[in-house]
């Protein structure tokens, strides 16, 4: 992946964890869920910007996931409510979750292509002794 496509990913991350945090602090009391959830979306999009940023994609992949679940949660509870803020917050996070969906599975398939045949090997025994 070029560091152009890190860009795009990053401007996603960074435009969600702003909208987020925005939505989060400006919510009344009545819309303690929503805000929390926001808090939250905004929390781990930057821990997943750092992460990329510092130490590289070795565990963005599984980061991004989570990130991915919980921007997905968040995006669902905003677009309940009319209000503006909270209508730019689902926005911004349905257009990260296909970012972070899309980068968790191309570093996924990165990483799985640098595992050794014998860790291979090892985890279809583990696979199969789960049934899988």
């Amino acid at each position: 992946m070029t560091y152009h496509q890190y860009q795009s990913f990053l401007d996603a991350i960074n435009h969600c964890a702003l909208e987020c945090q925005a939505s989060a602090e400006t919510q009344s009391t009545d819309l303690i869920e929503c805000a929390s959830l926001c808090r939250d979306c905004a929390d781990l999009c930057w821990i997943c910007a750092a992460t990329l940023m510092n130490r590289g994609p070795r565990f963005v992949a599984l980061i991004a996931q989570a990130c991915a679940d919980l921007a997905d949660v968040c995006a669902r509870e905003c677009e309940k409510y009319s209000d503006d803020r909270l209508q730019k917050c689902a926005i911004a996070c349905e257009q990260v979750v296909f970012e972070y969906r899309q980068i968790a599975g191309f570093l996924f398939l990165q990483e799985k292509s640098k595992v050794s045949p014998s860790r291979q090997d090892s985890s279809r025994c583990f696979a199969a002794a789960l049934g899988n």
